[in-house]
């Protein structure tokens, strides 16, 4: 099985880019000692998106879990609920610029073969620099390597 998936972005749909920049990390935690934090990098291929080319990606760093083992990661859902909260977390979505996420959750719906299974969504900043900002729905189904 190799890393795979899609990313779809208020209708346009990007392949998940194989990459060894793509890919889900599991730490050990600093702040509860003999836990596990997960986050992940995802790039995406290039595609048509409102009339221009482009490739996203998205940054989520470290969420702790409480869970002690890769198994049991299996099922659970973490998320950021606010754009305050994604941007002190330094989680970011890039399009044109990295962009903060207004908000996001995603859940380990499996693991096989040494990757990991991600649901994800939320709500993306897709230009910042517009006035008021312009947000879009996301959505994501992909398999990551750990």
């Amino acid at each position: 099985m190799e890393q795979s998936g899609q990313l779809i972005l208020n209708g346009a749909v990007f392949a998940l880019e194989s990459s060894s920049d793509t890919k889900c990390y599991l730490f050990d935690s600093d702040e509860d000692e003999g836990t596990l934090t997960i986050g992940f990098d995802a790039c995406f291929r290039k595609a048509l998106y409102q009339g221009e080319w482009v490739s996203p990606s998205i940054c989520i760093n470290a969420h702790e879990t409480g869970k002690t083992s890769v198994q049991a990661l299996i099922g659970c859902t973490y998320r950021a609920n606010s754009l305050e909260e994604t941007t002190a977390r330094e989680d970011t979505f890039y399009l044109y610029e990295h962009e903060p996420l207004v908000n996001y959750q995603f859940t380990i719906a499996g693991l096989s073969e040494g990757l990991v299974h991600v649901l994800l969504e939320g709500i993306a900043i897709t230009d910042g620099y517009s006035s008021p900002r312009k947000s879009s729905p996301f959505s994501g189904d992909f398999w990551l390597p750990l």
